[in-house]
């Protein structure tokens, strides 16, 4: 059993699905699913999509205006907004925030949007499947990043590194899915960022719960790989 920690790191944690469909998107399906959900999801949102148009004056300047095109996704979020619900054409989401409640807790989340979901907008399958964790890990002072993590990047010239961007794809077979990490740090900013993105495109609606169940134990595992004991004691 993977261990619990009373300072966990996680800043948000998702689950995004990405539907098959031959017909056309219905708009009318979010407001559908807002209707059995605006209990515990009361607050919404809409987003709209843009893009730039570009004018040409007299002067043969080009003067940029951006410009509504349409609805781009509806959100539906807790009275704290500390989840939300996302949906856009054939896209459902499931966002977790500050605080974190555990994973039984967001799982029962996650089951319940998606045969919601399924029940209203009776999608034909799925394209993909991303179960995803966002860590920040804040230090008072710079560090020795080997001190606190097992992963770390790596560089053939000795120079201090004030910003960096890590980026690897691991291939689970077994699961036919891939676990994007990233580990990343912002200049001027002595945190440090870990993100676990574990997707798969080959996977079908009667297997997707047990799939995300997999998907999570497959992030906790490699997130414990990432910590060394210094780091763990921090976060206890």
């Amino acid at each position: 059993m993977i261990k619990k920690y009373n300072n966990a790191p996680i800043t948000e944690a998702l689950c995004e699905f990405s539907f098959a469909s031959q017909q056309d998107w219905d708009w009318t399906i979010p407001g559908l699913i807002y209707e059995r959900i605006k209990v515990d999801y009361p607050k919404k949102k809409q987003v709209q999509q843009h893009t730039v148009e570009l004018n040409i004056n007299e002067d043969g300047m080009k003067n940029p205006s951006p410009v509504e095109i349409g609805i781009s996704k509806m959100q539906f979020f807790k009275e704290d907004e500390s989840s939300l619900v996302q949906i856009a054409p054939n896209v459902l989401v499931i966002n977790q925030l500050k605080p974190y409640p555990g994973w039984k807790v967001f799982k029962e989340q996650i089951d319940k949007m998606l045969s919601l979901y399924e029940s209203v907008a009776s999608p034909e399958g799925i394209n993909k499947i991303g179960v995803r964790y966002i860590n920040n890990f804040s230090f008072d002072e710079d560090i020795t990043i080997s001190e606190y993590f097992n992963i770390k990047p790596s560089y053939p010239l000795s120079r201090e590194s004030k910003s960096f961007l890590m980026r690897n794809d691991l291939l689970y077979e077994e699961c036919k899915s891939v676990l994007n990490l990233i580990m990343a740090k912002k200049p001027d900013d002595k945190s440090i960022i870990l993100d676990f993105n574990f997707t798969t495109d080959q996977m079908n609606l009667d297997n997707a719960t047990q799939w995300i169940e997999e998907a999570h134990y497959n992030i906790e595992e490699a997130f414990e790989a990432c910590l060394t004991s210094n780091l763990r004691e921090i976060i206890e």
